[in-house]
């Protein structure tokens, strides 16, 4: 691997962007660019990272988007663990005693699990924006309550598994109530 940093280089890459028309190109160097690769790069749509800022970047947007997500399948989970929720009363009390005490160990075996799932864990609540600052002492807090079996040793393992275990758990209710009780 040649040296990617050089003012030669970047031209290179401008000219395959515009040749191909593509909106954005990225080179990363595992060192640092030369001095005319910046200026060479400037107004345009090539973006010059080290390795550790493209790993910055990058982790954002994924995070950001893996967020986004994971609070769209555990919906439904949240609403059938928050015991102020109302939309399942007439099919709670259609079930027989046991259904209900079932019910209602479903809702604790799910309530912290149904809360990771909510962007509000992970995003600023005035702004929507994600809270990288924060973000890793969230997920270590929420790993300690995880069991300890679980083999997670990075960002997709944790959040496959909040994934996954949210909707086993709407599965469950579903099975319970013998039937979805949401739109989507």
């Amino acid at each position: 691997m040649g040296n990617c940093g050089t003012k030669s280089v970047v031209h290179s890459v401008r000219t395959i962007l515009t040749d191909y028309g593509a909106n954005t190109g990225y080179i990363i160097s595992r060192k640092r660019f030369q001095k005319g690769a910046h200026e060479a790069a400037k107004n345009s749509n090539l973006h010059l990272f080290n390795f550790n800022q493209f790993q910055t970047e990058f982790r954002a947007q994924w995070v950001n988007n893996v967020v986004d997500e994971l609070e769209m399948i555990g919906y439904p989970l949240r609403k059938y663990s928050d015991p102020m929720e109302s939309f399942f009363d007439k099919y709670y009390d259609g079930l027989d005693k046991a259904k209900q005490n079932e019910f209602h160990q479903l809702q604790n075996e799910y309530d912290n699990i149904s809360m990771m799932t909510y962007r509000i864990y992970y995003k600023n609540a005035m702004n929507g924006q994600l809270d990288l600052e924060n973000l890793d002492k969230v997920i270590e807090n929420n790993l300690k309550t995880f069991p300890k079996d679980i083999p997670i040793y990075c960002l997709m393992d944790y959040f496959e598994y909040l994934k996954k275990i949210s909707t086993e758990g709407v599965s469950k209710f579903d099975n319970l109530f013998g039937q979805r009780l949401r739109k989507n």
